[in-house]
């Protein structure tokens, strides 16, 4: 859906570009090891050292997910908000607690421990292709 509105944007502007997304991890049911937690915060590093815009889907339905303020503190979770089944973010970063997101106009984090824990989340990079030149370019 994303893809088509985006793709005719560009080609709207004059631009000839196309949109991708491409799903990193995915997962569903239980929970993850430390071995394919560590797997999924590699890929993220890789796309993001690659110029590519990470988004992630958290969903409520398997566990509790916090969102930290940079403190620490608890600023909401999955079991707290009015957000529904689920919530995208972007992730901008990564630190030592957990994967630096945008969220509600704020930066926050979102502890590996409560996505090993929930089991519940899928991460997607997206990217603009230049199709005459096969060039990949950030999106802002």
């Amino acid at each position: 859906k994303n893809k088509t509105l985006i793709d005719r944007y560009l080609q709207a502007k004059g631009f000839d570009k196309e949109y991708y997304t491409t799903v990193l991890r995915k997962f569903e049911i239980g929970e993850i090891t430390n071995e394919e937690m560590q797997r999924v915060i590699n890929d993220v590093a890789m796309a993001m050292s690659s110029g590519k815009q990470i988004h992630m889907g958290i969903y409520s339905k398997y566990g509790n997910i916090r969102f930290l303020n940079q403190e620490g503190n608890l600023k909401c979770s999955t079991n707290t908000w009015s957000e529904g089944d689920g919530h995208a973010v972007y992730i901008t970063g990564i630190c030592q607690m957990g994967f630096i997101v945008s969220s509600w106009g704020e930066k926050l984090i979102i502890p590996f421990e409560d996505l090993m824990n929930s089991g519940s989340f899928i991460i997607s990079a997206s990217e603009i292709i230049d199709k005459t030149n096969n060039i990949t370019q950030k999106l802002n």
